[in-house]
């Protein structure tokens, strides 16, 4: 398993894993919408908001309910 390692496909794969945080997350959706307001998409903006809203939401709800300690070990480093 080792021999598979590759130090390219490491970086890569950090970069992809921190897409989905919540940070650029947020950071994508702000870009939506300054985009969406300077073109005078009203509903488009108001439907990213509820969106992005709703899924915050969702996401605290599911956390509070499964409410699952975090693992004490890290299968990748930096």
């Amino acid at each position: 398993m080792a021999s598979l390692w590759n130090p390219i496909v490491f970086k890569i794969m950090l970069i992809v894993t921190n897409i989905g945080e919540g940070f650029s997350i947020s950071l994508l959706t702000i870009g939506l919408l300054i985009i969406l307001v300077t073109r005078k998409k009203i509903e488009s903006t108001v439907l990213v908001l509820l969106s992005f809203g709703g899924g915050v939401v969702l996401e605290m709800f599911i956390k509070s309910f499964v409410a699952r300690p975090r693992p004490v070990f890290t299968l990748l480093r930096e």
